[in-house]
């Protein structure tokens, strides 16, 4: 009921005679509402409260009365309010001590309160519980925080603990909320936990919480409270009781306590005495994944191996019912990979003096390691000996007193000694004598004290007598009294480690050669970045003194406008240990030029992490930076190329929507920009009826898939308004996430190779006419059995057979080919198959009457058919028929040539002669002069002869020793003698012998050395270079004449053929001597090769397989 409703009742009910009667009242006289809001208070009671009644209208009683405040009058209020009877109280005021006996009565709307002062007790109404009331009154005593409260916070009563910490005085709290009070009020935080669990006893719940309180500045305290309802007959709360304890102390051993746990390193928790583990440190926390509140209670058996948790909890639940130590081995799984790993949990009880478990303390140490260990110690100690006899050691066991009692089958492998030569202390034996003692003596001091046995000893091998460089280690086996009943030894062969040390040290001597090799500016500073050493490079790039350089000094050779920015990047790497990577421009001592170089520096940090040194490199990069700007110009003018480029250039969005046409493109289509952009698919007026829809098919699947648009399509040009063939092709442009941010595209005018297609066409169709034609024979040869399959009607009548033959299927390459030429075919297969054509050869088929063709064959294979050959058949029987008959005739006149050729050397030899005894030297002279010719045209008859016998087969050659290197020299020398215009050079070595003819060998050389200098006749010199391998021996002679056409290298090697080029007719000769040396070099199991350019000169190379031992 509002204070207004009951101001007006009140006034209707009052008269002047009332209040009078009010006023005149013994005592303190008050009227308040069912809200306990002051209505009325009489002259009597504001002297008492000390305030006018306009001061205390429509306040709370219990907030404006605190001399009057206690829980008795609490509870008398409330059952008077219940009963609707009249009721009397007397208590003692807990502020001003004086003794108060009250009249309760209920009215209309509220109750009246009348206090009379009285100085012996009337009687006393036990509303309080004597046990409750005593509770109060006797822990004044002790320390603890003690207050009764109404449900909605008022301060009825309190203790004296509090107001002594916050030095207030009672009436300053009581009849107050208790939030307000200065030790709550001081922190909001601690306020709003009092308010929360005052709502929530006010419902009936006991509430517990712990807070911070801050009695006075500079004091703050821990307290554990704890408000209890209390409850009437009607089960209503009827006030509220709230205790606390100060636990400033506890909560201080609790921090000290969870700081010492996060520093140990193992998984720490603590539980209460009933087994509520209640919290983890962070290592705990980090390897599980699991946070405090989730792990609370029994939360930790998630992260436990499954099988583990009945065991484990069972072991826990006992430990805590007991009150023992807790110890248990259990898998705890790791949240980051899900494995689990072997923990030894442990736990002990912590207790106060009077023997009263406090905490439990717990960590969880891994053993995972261990328990692998245990395993594998198991598994080992089962097959010790198996892996003793298959480690790549040399394994041992002794006695206690050191005398070895087995070695491993390697031991006696290595050493060569026998079981009696090597058990007890013989082994010493193998030991170096410069080592046997310090060797024995580290022994014995690991047998005297037990101390794990190591050193690095040589032991001889018995085979060899050398000595190796072994790592010997030893371990003493215990029994459960650590008594040493063994010990197991190893000897691990590190020879090849420690020559591999000796060349670590060698290299680290090195380190300087390679600092001033590397082609880089190498420095190193102090931490502080002080610069103390540089390689000389360094040195001569600045052209500077070592005090000009030493510390900062290499500053000032820093471009002014990177100055500042380089000192603070160097700053600030020194101050937080990073690596150091910057460009900047140096100044080069000896030009004053400035070139850019790329500095890179990294600290060298000890085993403390801290820096002890820095080493830096600079690397110019000045070419690369110039490259660079190129680079950013041609960005820049791309627009520039797209206008220049023969093409008709376009970009557009990755929507399709046009965004650059070049000029091209505008002159061409006579559209515009804006006209292009006004629709996605505006172009496609352009393009000729019949490829618009492929062409909008096509675009549409670019865009939507990325892929590359390559498409032929015809273009109409404004001017002419004919369509041209042009080849399109867009490409997508990608952002480094892979998205496509524009297309840019060409239209390259294939009109004219259009017309070459065509044309190329029409050549083939002209060819199909000329393959049925009956000049050259056609072939088809397909599959692995060669079979023909084709035909034309050429092939057919010159070797008779007909097309049923060809398809009936039984003719192949094999059985139209004499056995003899066999090999021939294969080489051509061979050929064939790798450069998809082969060389035409001569070669002769079987007819279908049995007789033999000659004919030229040719071949080719398509890619798109690779099993399938065809061949081009010329019959090449007239040709041969010719070629016998002048073989024939060269033959017969080189014999008829020959003799006369003989008989005029001789009489022009002896006429020589009389006209030197005559001394007609002159008329000597002059016939000497006929000696070259004669000379000439004997070689010429030989080369004909010798070509003669190649043809019938019937040129001879030795089997001989040759030392190739001897005769190449004494060829040299040869021609040197008779060439008087060029030097021969001859380089390198073939110091390997031959098996083979060493005049004919000699011809090759002289042949080729010959024409080495007649087709150079413009230069002074011929190389010959000599290399050789284990199987062969290379000889190459180099000319920097007038060179070979390519389209003729092939042929020079054919019988008669000479080079075409005006200046080589002019040199004399019949296109012999290159048939004769291929020949030669070809029955000396040989190749020649030639490498030639036109106006460069020409390179034949000639290799020969080595004499090889039988």
């Amino acid at each position: 009921m509002s204070n207004a409703k009951q101001s007006k009742r009140l006034t209707l009910a009052s008269s002047g005679t009332l209040l009078t009667m009010l006023e005149t009242l013994p005592g303190a006289f008050f009227f308040i509402d069912d809200a306990a809001t002051i209505v009325y208070a009489n002259a009597s009671a504001q002297a008492m409260l000390g305030a006018p009644l306009e001061a205390l209208r429509g306040n709370n009683f219990w907030r404006c009365a605190p001399y009057l405040v206690s829980t008795t009058l609490y509870q008398a209020v409330r059952k008077t309010k219940q009963a609707r009877a009249l009721t009397e109280v007397e208590y003692v005021s807990p502020v001003t001590q004086a003794l108060l006996h009250v009249h309760l009565a209920p009215t209309v709307g509220g109750l009246t309160l009348q206090f009379h002062e009285v100085r012996e007790p009337i009687w006393r109404q036990e509303i309080f519980p004597q046990g409750e009331r005593l509770c109060i009154d006797d822990l004044d005593g002790l320390h603890t925080r003690i207050g009764i409260l109404t449900p909605e916070g008022i301060v009825l009563d309190i203790n004296a603990v509090p107001l002594d910490d916050a030095q207030v005085r009672r009436e300053e709290v009581i009849g107050k909320p208790l939030a307000e009070a200065p030790w709550w009020s001081s922190s909001p935080g601690s306020q709003e936990q009092l308010r929360a669990a005052i709502a929530r006893a006010s419902t009936g719940e006991t509430a517990h919480f712990e807070a911070q309180l801050c009695p006075r500045e500079g004091i703050v305290l821990s307290s554990e409270s704890v408000i209890t309802p209390h409850l009437d007959a009607d089960h209503q709360v009827e006030y509220l009781v709230i205790a606390g304890i100060d636990i400033t102390a506890r909560k201080r051993a609790e921090r000290e306590i969870h700081a010492l746990i996060d520093a140990i390193p193992q998984l720490v928790w603590t539980g209460r005495p009933d087994g509520y583990v209640d919290s983890y440190n962070q290592r705990w926390r980090d390897y599980t994944g699991l946070s405090t509140e989730q792990a609370q209670g029994n939360g930790w058996m998630q992260c436990t191996h499954p099988a583990d948790r009945q065991r484990v909890l069972e072991v826990w639940q006992n430990a805590v019912q007991t009150g023992r130590p807790y110890e248990t081995e259990q898998r705890l799984r790791q949240h980051t990979t899900g494995e689990y790993r072997w923990f030894l949990m442990q736990a002990v009880p912590f207790k106060d003096a009077q023997g009263t478990i406090l905490k439990y303390i717990g960590t969880c140490t891994d053993i995972d390691e261990q328990k692998r260990a245990q395993q594998q110690l198991k598994t080992s100690e089962e097959n010790w000996r198996g892996l003793a006899e298959t480690v790549p050691q040399l394994v041992w066991t002794t006695s206690p007193d050191g005398r070895v009692e087995y070695w491993n089958q390697r031991w006696y492998t290595y050493t060569g000694s026998s079981l009696e030569h090597a058990l007890g202390h013989e082994w010493s034996q193998f030991l170096p004598p410069d080592e046997y003692q310090h060797t024995l003596t580290v022994w014995h001091h690991a047998l005297e004290t037990g101390e794990p046995y190591e050193i690095e000893y040589r032991l001889k091998e018995g085979q060899t007598g050398g000595y190796r460089w072994f790592l010997v280690r030893a371990m003493p086996v215990r029994d459960d009294t650590r008594q040493i009943v063994k010990w197991f030894g190893t000897c691990t062969d590190i020879d090849d480690r420690k020559q591999a040390e000796q060349q670590l040290k060698e290299s680290r001597e090195h380190l300087r050669v390679l600092a001033e090799t590397v082609p880089q500016l190498v420095w190193s500073t102090g931490p502080d970045g002080l610069t103390e050493d540089w390689n000389q490079r360094f040195a001569d790039y600045f052209q500077a003194t070592p005090e000009q350089l030493r510390g900062y000094g290499w500053r000032q050779f820093l471009h002014p406008e990177e100055y500042d920015h380089v000192r603070a990047v160097r700053d600030r790497s020194l101050e937080t240990g990073e690596p150091y990577e910057i460009e900047y421009r140096l100044r080069e001592g000896k030009t004053g030029l400035y070139r850019w170089f790329l500095a890179r520096a990294l600290p060298v940090r000890d085993e403390a992490g801290q820096i002890l040194k820095w080493f830096g490199t600079a690397t110019d990069i000045d070419e690369q930076k110039q490259v660079e700007q190129q680079l950013k110009i041609s960005e820049q003018n791309w627009r520039v190329l797209a206008e220049t480029v023969p093409q008709l250039v376009w970009t557009v969005r990755p929507d399709g929507q046009h965004e650059y046409t070049n000029q091209r493109w505008h002159d061409y289509t006579g559209s515009t920009l804006e006209h292009m952009q006004s629709d996605q698919w505006a172009h496609l007026q352009f393009i000729h009826p019949d490829d618009r829809e492929d062409t909008r098919a096509l675009w549409q699947h670019a865009l939507d898939t990325g892929a590359m648009y390559d498409h032929e399509e015809r273009l109409r040009e404004s001017q002419t308004g004919l369509y041209r063939w042009f080849l399109v092709r867009g490409m997508p442009v990608r952002d480094d996430t892979g998205q496509i941010v524009k297309w840019f595209g060409t239209c390259t005018d294939i009109e004219d190779q259009k017309c070459i297609e065509e044309a190329l066409r029409q050549s083939q169709e002209r060819i199909r006419a000329l393959i049925d034609s009956n000049i050259i024979g056609i072939v088809s040869v397909e599959g692995e059995e060669n079979v023909l399959v084709e035909a034309n009607e050429a092939y057919l009548h010159m070797t008779g057979y007909t097309q049923e033959d060809v398809r009936s299927r039984t003719l192949s390459a094999e059985s139209t080919t004499p056995p003899e030429q066999a090999p021939l075919f294969q080489r051509a297969l061979q050929e064939i198959t790798a450069r998809g054509q082969h060389t035409p050869l001569e070669t002769e088929l079987v007819c279908k009457d049995g007789s033999r063709l000659p004919v030229l064959v040719g071949g080719v294979i398509f890619q798109e058919r690779p099993r399938l050959m065809v061949s081009f058949v010329l019959d090449n029987s007239a040709r041969k028929e010719l070629e016998q008959r002048k073989d024939a005739f060269i033959s017969m006149a080189s014999h008829e040539l020959r003799n006369p050729l003989a008989a005029l050397k001789m009489q022009t030899q002896l006429v020589q002669k009389r006209l030197e005894r005559q001394s007609l030297h002159e008329a000597a002279t002059a016939l000497s002069r006929v000696e070259g010719p004669v000379k000439q045209l004997e070689r010429l008859i030989g080369e004909l002869l010798d070509v003669s016998k190649i043809q019938a087969g019937r040129l001879e050659y030795r089997q001989e020793t040759v030392d190739l290197d001897a005769l190449l020299h004494e060829v040299a020398d040869t021609m040197q003698q008779l060439s008087t215009t060029h030097t021969i050079v001859v380089r390198g070595a073939a110091p390997h012998l031959l098996v083979g003819d060493k005049d004919r060998l000699g011809q090759v050389f002289t042949n080729l050395i010959s024409n080495a200098i007649k087709y150079s006749p413009d230069t002074e010199a011929v190389e010959i270079d000599l290399s050789a391998s284990e199987e062969t021996v290379t000889i190459s002679v180099h000319d920097h004449g007038l060179g070979i056409p390519r389209e003729q290298r092939d042929k020079i090697f054919e019988r008669f053929y000479r080079a075409t080029g005006p200046r080589q007719r002019a040199i004399p000769g019949l296109g012999m001597g290159l048939y004769i040396v291929a020949e030669i070099v070809k029955r000396h199991e040989g190749t020649i090769t030639v490498d030639s350019t036109v106006g460069k000169g020409s390179t034949f190379t000639v290799t020969l397989p080595c004499k090889r031992d039988t």
